[in-house]
C-alpha cells in the first residue's frame, strides 16, 4: 500500500483518529502526538526524542536547534519523574512522562531504557504516526523532510554494529537517525524487533537492551533484496563517507518494504574534530585547514550532524573503546560522556542555549515551551562557536 499509505492525512483526517487509548497510550499522550503531527511537513510524522533528567542539557539545546529552523513536529519524552516535572512547568508542553514510567508499570535503568524507547515508539507507530527517532545529539541543521520521501524504514548510516549486518551489507542503519512509516508491514517489522529485544533481555538480564542490534537483524531477517548488485563502501573509503550522496536502497521481500540506508554525509556520525574549535586555523597548519574545509562541506551539506564527540568515554589506561572495559554501548549516558558531547558542541559550534539558561528553567519567565525556549537562544549558527 505504498502510495497511499505514504499520502498526508487527507481533508478532515486526523493523525492518529484511529488509535486506541490504553494504559501505554494514554489520552493526553495521544494528544500530545497530535499536536506535534499538526506541525509536521506531512501533517503525520513525529520525531521522538527520548531523555532522563540527567540529558537535559543536550535536550533543550536539540529543541533550540530545531525550533531555530522551525521543526515543531517534536516529542520530548521523560524517561523519568526529574525530567517529567520539568515539563510539567509548562502549559501543553511537546513533551511527556513516557506513560508507563508515570503509571509506575516501569523504572528506567541503563539496561532497559533502550528497549522502552523502542516500546513506546511502536505504541506510537501503532497510533497511526510515522515516527522518527533522533539521538539527543543528532543535531538538525536543515528539514529532515527530503531525506524522508522515498522509504518505508529509512536510517542513518553507520559501519560499526552489529558486525554481521556490516559484514553483509557494508554497513547499516544507525538508531540515532531512523524513521518508521506507519504502514501494517512495517508495524509487523517492528513488532518483531520488540520480541527480539525482550525475548534476548529474558535470557540475559544483564544486555543492555539495543534497538540497533534489533533493527537491523529484523530487516536482514526479512531479506533484503537490494538494487545494487554492489555491497555499501566501507567506512575508510574517504569519498563515499563525505561525497557520495546516493541512498542505498532495498526492498525486504517477506514483509514488504522499502529500506533505505542514507548517505553518510547527509547525516554524519563521523565529523572532524578541530583543534581551534569554531576558529580558522593558522594558515600555515595544513592538517587542520583541511579538517576545518571539511567540517564547513559538512556545515554546508548535512541535514544533521550525529557527531561522535572526543573524549566522551572513559576508558581505563591501555584499553581502547569498545575493547573489554570499555565498551560504549554500556557507557552512554555517564556523566562524562554527556559532558563530552556538550563540550564539543560548545567548540564546533553546536550550542544554542544562553548562558544561564538553567537558572531561567527553575521558574520560567513563560509558560508556553516554545515562547521560553526562543528566549534562550544564544543567537549562534551553526559553526559560529564561543571563542576557544
Amino acid at each position: 500500500g505504498g502510495a497511499i499509505a505514504a499520502a498526508a492525512p487527507g481533508a478532515g483526517e486526523v493523525a492518529g483518529a484511529a488509535a486506541v487509548i490504553s494504559a501505554e497510550m494514554p489520552r493526553e499522550a495521544l494528544e500530545t502526538l497530535q499536536r506535534a503531527a499538526a506541525k509536521a511537513w506531512d501533517g503525520k510524522t513525529v520525531v521522538l526524542l527520548f531523555a532522563t533528567g540527567d540529558f537535559m542539557d543536550l535536550l533543550f539545546n536539540w529543541a533550540q536547534a530545531a525550533q531555530r529552523i522551525s521543526i515543531l513536529n517534536f516529542v520530548l519524552v521523560a524517561m523519568d519523574q526529574k525530567l517529567g516535572d520539568v515539563l510539567a512547568r509548562f502549559e501543553a508542553p511537546p513533551g511527556m512522562l513516557l506513560p508507563r514510567v508515570a503509571s509506575g508499570a516501569v523504572n528506567i535503568s541503563k539496561l532497559n531504557v533502550i528497549g522502552e524507547r523502542q516500546r513506546f515508539g511502536l505504541r506510537v507507530l501503532e497510533a497511526g504516526f510515522n515516527v522518527l527517532f533522533a539521538d539527543l545529539d543528532a543535531i538538525f541543521l536543515k528539514s529532515p523532510a527530503p531525506l524522508l520521501s522515498d522509504g518505508d524504514i529509512i536510517g542513518e548510516r553507520i559501519w560499526g554494529r552489529p558486525a554481521m549486518v556490516v559484514k553483509k551489507w557494508g554497513a547499516a542503519i544507525c538508531t540515532g537517525f531512523y524513521f518508521m512509516r506507519s504502514t501494517p508491514q512495517t508495524i509487523t517489522i517492528f513488532r518483531k524487533t520488540h520480541f527480539m529485544i525482550a525475548s534476548k533481555r529474558k535470557k540475559q538480564p544483564k544486555w543492555q537492551a539495543s534497538d540497533q542490534w534489533a533493527i537491523n537483524h529484523a530487516v536482514d531477517d526479512e531479506v533484503v533484496q537490494w538494487e545494487s548488485p554492489n555491497k555499501m563502501l566501507p567506512i575508510n573509503d574517504y569519498h563515499t563517507k563525505y561525497y557520495d550522496y546516493s541512498r542505498y536502497a532495498g526492498h525486504t521481500t517477506l514483509t514488504k518494504t522499502k529500506f533505505v540506508v542514507l548517505p553518510h554525509v547527509l547525516v554524519a556520525r563521523s565529523c572532524p574534530i578541530l583543534k581551534f574549535g569554531s576558529t580558522t586555523p593558522p594558515g600555515d597548519n595544513k592538517i587542520e585547514l583541511k579538517k576545518w574545509k571539511l567540517w564547513q562541506h559538512l556545515l554546508n551539506t548535512s541535514y544533521v550532524l550525529h557527531c561522535f564527540p572526543p573524549n566522551a568515554m572513559p576508558c581505563p589506561p591501555g584499553v581502547k573503546h569498545g575493547e573489554k572495559g570499555c565498551d560504549l554501548s554500556v557507557i552512554m549516558g555517564h556523566a562524562s560522556h554527556i559532558h563530552g558531547e556538550v563540550a564539543f558542541d560548545q567548540r564546533q559550534g553546536l550550542w544554542f542555549m544562553r548562558d544561564g539558561w538553567e537558572d531561567a528553567l527553575k521558574s520560567p519567565s513563560s509558560r508556553d515551551f516554545l515562547a521560553w525556549l526562543a528566549s534562550q537562544y544564544n543567537g549562534l549558527r551553526p559553526g559560529q562557536g564561543r571563542a576557544a
